[in-house]
């Protein structure tokens, strides 16, 4: 009788485990981000008892991310650059995510968007570095340290605080985070 109780037990604990997270699931079900994101990273890594699963992962980071969750649009873009989780790799589609997620202030986006165009075109790599220094600025009260690097690898001098003391963009192009490109650099060596 006690080995069937434990034999009951160990197969009873994961799924009841997971069932913990009933709301959770049924918020993610009706269209929450947050909760969509949180739902592909249990089948991600395995976590409140759910199984790691590559596909429902894909399935529920796809959701997080159509649902407007800038980290899963980042994540999902990283997805399509290296072709990973069952999602196949794809520039087009690695592109449209990283935007969307750059696009609604998520920093890790705008980086490496910068890293993605350093060597296709200049100007556009300037815009995303200087997107990712403006936004770090305003999170942190500090200059990101890997897109300073960046820019002066490219032999272009930009600090944030030039662009939040001024009140406007008048060294730099006046493209907002979603339209046009930058046509001006604020400094070269």
């Amino acid at each position: 009788m006690k080995k069937l109780f434990v034999v009951l037990l160990a197969l009873c604990l994961p799924a009841w485990s997971f069932g913990q997270n009933v709301e959770r699931q049924r918020k993610a079900e009706a269209g929450d981000a947050s909760e969509q994101y949180y739902m592909a990273h249990c089948y991600q890594y395995g976590w409140d008892g759910a199984p790691e699963d590559a596909a429902q992962y894909a399935i529920w980071l796809k959701k997080a991310a159509a649902s407007g969750e800038p980290g899963a649009q980042y994540d999902l873009s990283q997805l399509y650059k290296y072709g990973a989780y069952s999602v196949p790799q794809d520039d087009a589609e690695y592109l449209r995510w990283a935007k969307k997620s750059a696009n609604n202030g998520y920093t890790p986006a705008c980086y490496n968007l910068g890293l993605y165009y350093e060597n296709i075109d200049r100007e556009e790599a300037f815009y995303w570095y200087k997107m990712d220094m403006i936004l770090h600025w305003q999170e942190h009260h500090e200059e990101d340290q890997f897109a300073v690097d960046r820019l002066q690898a490219m032999g272009i001098t930009y600090h944030p605080a030039d662009h939040a003391s001024s009140g406007s963009d008048r060294n730099t192009s006046s493209r907002s985070l979603t339209n046009g490109k930058s046509k001006k650099i604020i400094s070269s060596h």
